[in-house]
């Protein structure tokens, strides 16, 4: 007995599996030409180039055979018709071999979009958020935003500690990754399992990382209810009528802000201060993605 004719793929798809994984599934169909109108069902299954449970891969290395179905054609009782299924479902104490290291792999990543609430004190192009008299509000504005997020699982090193996991978690990239500039991407670890996968103890890793275009530092208006005098002292700022909300503005030196016009300030006049809330690390020391 033989396979004839072309493989023909069949279907794929992407869902969650049982412990949050990202799990791909695909499908192969086939053709088998049996020797005899006899021959068994189970000996037409195991015909030479069809896949085999347990043991084949699909073609990019990553699904697992995980069972087989086929059918006789009435017309025709030689020919067979057979559907693949594999699945890239880990489970625990996994011990079928594979010809490609899960170490190596490639993770298949989910994209997605998560929402978060900053506060901001410039728009899009730049302009200050101010009232009609020019002067900036001091808190800014809170603003809700969409961001684009990936999710991806990652088979490790059982030798990786919870420590350098640890260390994984709110970080950001210190250089350029996947064409993303340097703080604009935030990485979290979602779950981390050491357990007993394809035949080794290893360690999966599920990440979430968060792309920022104008990176994750934090922009504050340079603002206070005191400034610094020449001896360093502390000078409060005065009550003025009508200030509301308001308090004084800082040159970004600790000093009081002076404008050329103080009845006119313009937005371009107001300092801010840039602050570095994630540590920055190398992601391509250990990520795959």
């Amino acid at each position: 007995m033989r396979v004839i004719g072309e493989q023909r793929i069949g279907e794929i798809n992407l869902n969650t599996g049982s412990n949050g994984q990202t799990v791909v599934e695909e499908s192969y169909h086939y053709i088998v030409e049996a020797d005899s109108n006899n021959d068994s069902r189970l000996a037409v299954s195991l015909c030479p180039g069809l896949p085999q449970v347990g043991i084949t891969y699909s073609s990019g290395g990553i699904a697992l055979c995980k069972s087989i179905t086929g059918s006789r054609r009435q017309e025709n009782p030689k020919i067979w018709d057979f559907t693949c299924n594999f699945s890239s479902e880990v489970d625990q104490n996994n011990q079928n071999p594979t010809n490609a290291d899960p170490e190596t792999w490639i993770p298949i990543r989910r994209t997605m979009f998560e929402k978060f609430e900053t506060q901001e004190f410039k728009d899009v192009n730049g302009k200050v958020f101010a009232n009609s008299a020019r002067q900036p509000f001091a808190d800014g504005i809170t603003r809700v935003r969409y961001i684009i997020a990936w999710e991806f699982d990652q088979f490790e090193s059982a030798t990786v500690t919870d420590q350098d996991i640890a260390e994984r978690t709110e970080i950001i990239n210190s250089s350029t990754y996947l064409g993303y500039p340097p703080k604009t991407l935030l990485l979290r670890v979602m779950d981390s399992v050491v357990g007993f996968y394809y035949g080794k103890r290893r360690r999966l890793t599920k990440y979430r990382m968060m792309y920022r275009p104008d990176n994750w530092d934090l922009l504050v208006l340079d603002k206070g209810d005191y400034y610094r005098d020449a001896n360093d002292n502390k000078i409060p700022f005065p009550d003025g009528v009508g200030r509301g909300d308001f308090v004084g503005f800082l040159n970004g030196a600790g000093k009081e802000l002076t404008f050329l016009d103080p009845n006119d300030p313009q937005p371009s006049e107001f300092r801010y201060r840039l602050f570095q809330v994630y540590p920055d690390y190398g992601f391509a020391n250990f990520l795959r993605f």
